[in-house]
C-alpha cells in the first residue's frame, strides 16, 4: 500500500514581466498542488511581480538580462534545483503559463514513492480562451478553462521528478535527457496545461516583448523564433487555434458533431466566444429531452452558464421580460417556448417583438442565437411568428425540426 504521507513539493520557474499570470500561477501551485517553497529565477521583472509574490513562500532570484537567453534558461533549469534536492520529494520545473493538473497529486506522488518511479509522464496540452480570465483567489485556472488541444511535440514535458535524478532538460527544455536511478510509469496520469493563448490582445502582447527580447545567439541557432511568427498572427489566424478544440478532461467534441444543431450552434454561434451562455424561458424546462443532449457537450466543452426563468407556468409575462432584461446580459444563446410568449396588454406578435428587441440589446454587439420552440405552439401562432417584421429584418432564419433558428452577428 502506498504512504499517505503527503508529499514535500518544491517549484523552480524563471520568469520576466508575468504579472497577468502570476497570481494564478502562484495560487494553484501553492493551495491546489501543495508546493512548499517557490523559487522563481527572474530576469528583472519591471511590473508588479514583487509584490504579487509577497503572498506566498516564494523566493525571488534575480538574475538582471535585457535578453532572452535559452542557454541561460536552461541552466537555471537544469541546476536550479540541485540546492535544495534533499528538502523535498519532488522538484517541479515548469514555466509561468504551464500548470501541471491532477485531481490528487499528492496520492498519486506517494504511490510513485512505493513503486520507485522517479519521472512520471506527462501530457501537453495548449489551453485556449478568447478572453483573459478575471484572478479570484480560490478559484484554479483548470476549473474555468478547460478547452485546449493536445500539444505532444512540446508540451509532454517531464515537469515533475524525483530530485534524486539529474533532469538534463535540452536546449529549450521541452525534452530531457535524466541520468540516475531514472524510472518512468506506464502511463499518462498528469498533464501540461499551458495557459498561453488567454485572449488575442495577451498572446500578441506577450509575442511581440519575447521576439523584442531574443538574444544574439538566439537568433544565430534559430531558439526563439516561434515568438516572430506569433507576433505577427492576426485574429483570424489566432482563432483558427479553435477549430479543433475540446474539453480535455472530457473530450465532447464527437457529440457535437454527430449532431446538427450542436455543431451549428459550436461553428456559428461560438465564433467569436468560447462561452456558452444559455437563457432558458420555458414552461418547466419541458425542453429537456430533445434538446440536453444538445445543450450538455456545448456546456462542458465552452465551460456554460445556464440562466433559467421559469417564474410563471404559463406566459411570459411582465415581471419574466424585466427578469430577461437583468438576467440576459452576455447570454448568447436564448431558448425560447413560443407557446409561453405573451406580455400582459400586448398581441402576440408585439410580445415577440419586445422580447427579442430586450435579447438583442442586451447581446452587445456579439452573436445572438434564439432557438424559438414552435412544438407547442398553434399553426396561428406559428405563423405570426414568421410574419414578424422585426424578426424577419434583423435575424437570419433557419428551421431545424420544431425550432426555428434566429441568428443576429455583430
Amino acid at each position: 500500500m502506498p504512504s499517505t504521507q503527503k508529499q514535500k513539493i518544491y517549484l523552480v520557474a524563471c520568469c520576466y514581466n508575468e504579472g497577468k499570470l502570476l497570481p494564478f500561477f502562484l495560487d494553484y501551485y501553492a493551495n491546489f498542488i501543495g508546493v512548499s517553497k517557490f523559487f522563481l529565477f527572474d530576469g528583472g521583472s519591471t511590473d508588479d511581480t514583487p509584490e504579487i509574490i509577497k503572498d506566498y513562500p516564494v523566493e525571488l532570484i534575480v538574475h538582471k538580462s535585457d535578453k532572452l537567453d535559452d542557454r541561460q534558461l536552461m541552466y537555471f533549469r537544469n541546476e536550479g534545483y540541485k540546492t535544495w534536492r534533499n528538502e523535498c520529494d519532488w522538484f517541479i520545473v515548469c514555466d509561468i503559463d504551464e500548470f501541471l493538473f491532477h485531481p490528487d497529486i499528492h496520492t498519486a506522488l506517494a504511490g510513485y514513492k512505493s513503486q520507485g518511479i522517479t519521472l512520471p509522464l506527462v501530457e501537453g496540452f495548449e489551453m485556449l480562451s478568447k478572453q483573459f480570465p478575471v484572478f479570484k483567489k480560490g478559484d484554479y485556472m483548470p476549473n474555468f478553462i478547460q478547452t485546449g488541444t493536445p500539444n505532444p511535440a512540446y508540451y509532454n514535458k517531464h515537469l515533475i521528478f524525483d530530485p534524486i535524478i539529474d533532469i538534463n532538460y535540452t536546449l529549450g527544455c521541452h525534452q530531457a535527457q535524466p541520468t540516475g536511478p531514472v524510472k518512468k510509469n506506464e502511463q499518462f496520469e498528469f498533464k501540461n496545461l499551458h495557459y498561453k493563448i488567454l485572449s488575442y490582445d495577451y498572446f500578441l502582447s506577450k509575442a511581440k516583448a519575447a521576439r523584442d527580447r531574443i538574444s544574439d545567439w538566439n537568433k544565430e541557432v534559430g531558439a526563439g523564433f516561434h515568438y516572430a511568427e506569433f507576433a505577427k498572427k492576426t485574429e483570424t489566424e489566432f482563432l483558427s487555434f479553435f477549430s479543433a478544440a475540446d474539453n480535455v478532461f472530457a473530450p465532447v467534441n464527437p457529440q457535437i458533431d454527430a449532431h446538427p444543431l450542436a455543431n451549428f450552434i459550436a461553428t456559428h454561434l461560438l465564433r467569436d466566444t468560447d462561452e456558452f451562455r444559455l437563457l432558458d424561458l420555458s414552461n418547466n424546462g419541458r425542453y429537456a429531452s430533445s434538446l440536453e443532449p444538445v445543450f450538455q457537450p456545448l456546456e462542458k466543452k465552452f465551460g456554460a452558464r445556464r440562466v433559467r426563468i421559469d417564474h410563471t407556468p404559463s406566459v411570459i409575462d411582465a415581471e419574466a421580460v424585466r427578469a430577461v432584461m437583468s438576467l440576459s446580459k452576455r447570454c448568447n444563446t436564448a431558448y425560447i417556448d413560443v407557446s409561453m410568449l405573451k406580455v400582459e396588454g400586448l398581441s402576440f406578435k408585439e410580445s415577440l417583438t419586445l422580447l427579442l428587441s430586450v435579447l438583442a440589446s442586451q447581446s452587445a454587439g456579439r452573436s445572438l442565437l434564439a432557438l424559438l420552440d414552435l412544438a407547442f405552439s398553434s399553426a396561428q401562432v406559428q405563423s405570426e411568428l414568421l410574419e414578424c417584421e422585426f424578426l424577419k429584418n434583423r435575424f437570419q432564419l433557419a428551421k431545424f425540426e420544431n425550432l426555428v433558428l434566429a441568428t443576429l452577428n455583430p
